[in-house]
């Protein structure tokens, strides 16, 4: 049987629109026998969080058929010989969820240092200096193995600030993905790539990517294919 590999935001469809003749293309393919598998660097939602999405959309899929850059790298951390065994995330709880899903302990958002400054260091603009006695007051915890790296639409000062100390601590970078854009309704929002460009240029460490155009994800959707063996066709933004 051959394989198709879709990239899903911004290819089939924006935000919760769908673009023109996506249905009719999976249908299409679909009635000739292809196996649809749908691919996404999006990593702030889980796989079950995308089946209830393509069908709301009405586009078909489920969850055997659907390769998030969360799923693909927490399966990247699982393969590795040194295996993770305690991950700070800068991203959405679905990246956590799938790395925690093979196993692998991670940290929970609220146990990030800095993650409740008094009023006066909070306030933005008015006093740099108070965020910055606030974050070397800190009572920091042991640096973590692995630092991953996602879209974190809730990014702080103080993750940047944790994810930089643990990698010059010698964790393991890894990132979701390096989009510049994020593609949503009417709009581009900032995609992954500028918060793993950030630490990047914070740490002198360039992070390992999983997500496209690297072969991370695509390897995850062929393991997952009831035939390893076909055409493989990939249709992604070239931009991605």
């Amino acid at each position: 049987m051959p394989i198709a590999i879709f990239d899903m935001d911004g290819v089939l469809y924006r935000g919760a629109n769908v673009m023109p003749y996506a249905r009719e293309a999976l249908e299409r393919l679909r009635r000739a026998g292809w196996e649809i598998f749908f691919a996404t660097n999006n990593s702030t939602a889980t796989r079950d969080d995308y089946v209830r999405q393509l069908e709301q959309l009405g586009l078909g899929g489920d969850r055997e058929h659907i390769v998030t850059s969360a799923y693909a790298t927490a399966h990247y951390l699982e393969r590795r010989d040194s295996r993770a065994k305690d991950v700070f995330v800068v991203g959405a709880d679905g990246l956590r969820a799938e790395i925690r899903g093979v196993g692998i302990p991670v940290r929970d958002a609220h146990d990030l240092p800095g993650i409740a400054p008094p009023p006066e260091a909070a306030a933005d603009g008015v006093d740099p200096g108070a965020m910055r006695r606030y974050l070397v007051s800190l009572k920091l915890p042991p640096p973590p193995d692995t630092v991953v790296v996602g879209l974190d639409l809730h990014l702080t000062y103080a993750k940047l600030a944790e994810a930089q100390r643990s990698i010059l601590a010698g964790a393991h970078f890894v990132c979701s993905n390096r989009d510049r854009a994020y593609p949503v309704e009417g709009r581009l929002l900032p995609g992954a790539g500028t918060i793993v460009a950030a630490i990047e240029v914070a740490t002198g460490v360039r992070a390992i990517c999983i997500g496209k155009p690297e072969p991370f994800l695509f390897e995850e959707a062929i393991r997952r294919a009831s035939r390893r063996r076909g055409r493989c066709a990939d249709h992604h933004r070239a931009d991605r």
